[in-house]
This record gives C-alpha cells, structure tokens and sequence, in this order.
C-alpha cells in the first residue's frame, strides 16, 4: 500500500482545515439567527461544533473574525455566481439583465448568512468593499454600462454612478425579502425578475 505523498499530506490538512473553518462559520450563523449576536461567542460556537474553545482561536482571535470571514466569502460566491455568466458574449442590456438577476439570485441563495451578517451589525457594504473580487465586480459593470452607452442601448450621465444605484437597488430588495421573510420561491423569483426590469428599463434609451 502506497504511503500518501507529502503533498497529499498537505493537501489534505488544508482541506480538513478549510472544513472546520467553514464549520464554525455555519455555527456562527445559526447562533446568531436564533439567539442574536450579542448572545455570540467562542464557547457557544465550540459547544455547537462539540470542539475546544482553544481549536476556535487556533483560526479566529475573536467572534467578528469569524464574520469577517462570513462576509468574505458571501461576497465570494456572489462573485463567482455572476463571473460564471459569459456577459461578453450578450448585448448590453440583455448581460445587464442577466448580471443583475444572477446577483441577486445569488444573495438569495446566501440569504441565512446574509441576514446574520446583518444582525451582527457589521458592515457589508458591496459598494465599499475592498476585495478585489468586488472590486472587479464594480468594474465590469461600469464597463457593461459604458458599452450600452457607446451602442446606444442605455440612456445614463455617470457610468459609476448608475452602477452604484444599481447594486444598491438590488441589495434592498434582497433586504426586504430577507427581513419579511419571504420563503414562498416563486413570490422570490417574481420578485427579482420585475425588479431587475424596472431596473434596466431605467438605465435604457427610451424608443
């Protein structure tokens, strides 16, 4: 039988890591939704997971180190949600479309560790958000708006401005749906579509 290589080894450990981390983060979600983020800590997580508090601060000095983590990578999976689209390959308003729907959807499908993060009272502002994945993000859209400018399919002064309306439109209604705990799919899916029309009708030359 083959001994497992060193970089299996390392592979491996990098891997159970990576599991644990996102462990933790799930615990951390859960105790917040039900209990509130004041009622958060290092012990209840280590409770819930059925580890030492001591293994928790081997990865996080802290509880909002553990959200950080949380926003990070919410905003990840909303990144690579969107990038996984061929946006390039669409005209400007239907890749605006599609962006924008998928962007949302996107929260949706996070939407647990997304009304914790709100809860926590930390900051998850994808309009100031300094990743760079985020930060491709903005750019690609101010991009795609500049290109519908240029064809004629959008009708707007500030490129920038327009696409920081347009997160920030989209965020709110994924608030709103969160906080009134929407649950019923296709009252969400109604929801998403209109408003992503209303959206890009607003941004779109008028005929």
């Amino acid at each position: 039988m083959m001994k497992e290589g060193e970089n299996g080894v390392k592979e491996r450990r990098l891997a159970e890591r990576e599991q644990l981390k996102k462990r933790i983060c799930d615990a951390a979600s859960e105790i917040i939704l039900s209990e509130g983020f004041e009622k958060l800590s290092i012990r209840k997580i280590a409770e819930k997971i059925e580890y030492s508090p001591g293994v928790i601060y081997n990865y996080f000095k802290d509880k909002n180190e553990i959200i950080k983590l949380i926003i990070t990578e919410t905003l990840q999976r909303t990144c690579d949600q969107v990038f996984s689209l061929e946006l390039d390959k669409m005209n400007p308003k239907a890749a605006l479309e599609a962006g924008l729907r998928r962007f949302a959807a996107s929260l949706i499908e996070n939407r647990q560790q997304y009304k914790a993060i709100r809860l926590s009272g930390m900051n998850m502002s994808i309009l100031r958000e300094d990743s760079p994945e985020i930060e491709k993000l903005r750019e690609a859209l101010i991009n795609l708006l500049k290109a519908g400018k240029e064809s004629g399919d959008f009708s707007i002064q500030n490129e920038e401005i327009a696409s920081m309306l347009l997160i920030s439109a989209v965020t709110g209604l994924i608030s709103t749906i969160v906080q009134d705990k929407i649950e019923d799919e296709h009252l969400k899916d109604l929801l998403i579509e209109n408003h992503v029309e209303i959206l890009v009708k607003g941004v779109s030359k008028q005929s």
